[in-house]
This record gives C-alpha cells, sequence and structure tokens, in this order.
C-alpha cells in the first residue's frame, strides 16, 4: 500500500512514501483544516517527490499559522531526509529535531 491514511489530524504514511503516496499526501494536505501530524513511524523508504510535498506542506501550513509535524519518524525516515540532503530542522517546526 502507499497510499497514505488518516486519523483524524494525523496522517499516516505508508512504509514506501513514493510518487503514489507524494501524490495522496499531497491531496490530504490540502484538505488540511487544521494542525495535521505525520506519522513517520513505517516508514522505509522517502522518494524526493514526497519530500518536497513535505517541504511545501510545512511552508503552507505555517504561512497560515498552522503546522505540520513529523510524528515519531522511523530510523528509514530520518535516514532518506538526510540522504536527500535536508537538514532534519528543516521539516520540523521550530527547529527541533524529529
Amino acid at each position: 500500500m502507499t497510499e497514505v491514511e488518516t486519523a483524524g489530524d494525523v496522517v499516516v504514511l505508508p512504509a514506501r512514501v513514493d510518487l503514489v503516496a507524494a501524490k495522496s499526501l499531497h491531496a490530504t494536505l490540502l484538505d488540511a483544516d487544521g494542525d495535521v501530524g505525520l506519522d513517520a513511524r513505517d516508514v522505509t523508504m522517502l522518494s524526493t517527490p514526497a519530500l518536497q510535498v513535505i517541504l511545501a506542506g510545512r511552508d503552507h501550513f505555517a504561512a497560515g499559522g498552522r503546522e505540520l509535524r513529523i510524528a515519531a519518524p522511523s530510523d528509514g525516515f530520518i535516514s532518506c531526509v538526510r540522504t536527500l540532503g535536508v537538514p532534519l530542522e528543516r521539516i520540523q517546526p521550530d527547529g527541533e529535531t524529529p
């Protein structure tokens, strides 16, 4: 499964956050009304398009006074973010490391 699932204000990311999941995440974030947490505990692979959606989503949320937070990032999630050259502080509000 590469679609994202939602549970209230939490979006559960699949193990492989590929292009299909990135499109699903994009649509989910556009539909969100308030703050959103991304549950990244099961992520083993994060694609470049998915990371771009997360970064753009975070900026979009911040501009509207909302928050997009990474909850429980897996080692795989953190490794992919680092491999793609993005500082962990860039994807978490207030510079907190996920």
